[in-house]
């Protein structure tokens, strides 16, 4: 009596398995539609072409490593996570890396994201506005890669510590002098910010340069000198 309970167990359980596998290989898994979401500046069918995935593909057989890693090789893309919406659809969610400034390399402006990944370069007709950063040393960038030079690491916190008004207005970001270069509206000529350098930078940016900026005319600065942050000094125009 034991030996065929036991045997009835077990073929129930094989069944059952069977049953299971012939359901998750069925066709109401799958995969029929693919979109897209979160890409802004990427065409969703540049990403999908990218997962090199067949209509019709189980749900269950695709390799989402694979797919993860193919379309993360796109530098302009900084995540994606893949999400099943059944019955039949896969969803890519993809967060795009932001650009956020300009390099300098063998003649070409290169742009980078905020991580120090270079995206692309830059087309000569394109209308993009954000700033160059100058003197760091850079050797054998390749579009993908990652600029280490940690004086970066200082242009990256200028961004963070900058408001809106500043990033829109911030033309250049030079670590060689530790300078800001700023294109500021209704003025005609470009500002200069010293910073001395990399110090107490919250304090120089956030503090004094916003206050300095809120409070005073475009036209009536010549030079803003944030090396003692102490003492913030303004040169203005004489006229």
């Amino acid at each position: 009596m034991g030996s065929k309970t036991n045997f009835s167990s077990i073929f129930a359980g094989w069944f059952i398995i069977l049953v299971g596998l012939i359901f998750f290989n069925s066709g109401i898994f799958s995969i029929r539609n693919i979109v897209v979401t979160g890409n802004q500046t990427i065409a969703s069918e540049d990403i999908i072409r990218a997962t090199r995935l067949n209509l019709d593909k189980n749900i269950f057989q695709i390799d989402r490593a694979k797919i993860k890693s193919d379309i993360l090789a796109n530098p302009a893309i900084l995540s994606v996570e893949l999400h099943y919406q059944f019955p039949y659809t896969l969803e890519i969610r993809v967060r795009e890396r932001q650009p956020f400034c300009l390099l300098m390399y063998r003649d070409n402006l290169l742009v980078l994201g905020e991580d120090g990944v270079i995206i692309r370069v830059k087309n000569d007709n394109e209308p993009i506005k954000l700033p160059v950063v100058s003197g760091i040393k850079v050797n054998h960038l390749r579009i993908g890669s990652r600029v280490v030079d940690p004086r970066f690491q200082t242009a990256q916190e200028i961004w963070r510590l900058a408001d809106d008004y500043l990033r829109r207005t911030l033309s250049e970001i030079d670590l060689q002098d530790y300078q800001l270069y700023l294109d500021l509206p209704k003025s005609h000529h470009t500002l200069k910010v010293e910073l001395g350098d990399a110090n107490q930078l919250e304090e120089k940016i956030a503090k004094n340069l916003r206050s300095i900026l809120s409070h005073t005319g475009p036209d009536e600065l010549i030079k803003i000198d944030l090396r003692v942050p102490s003492i913030p000094t303004t040169i203005k125009n004489p006229g």
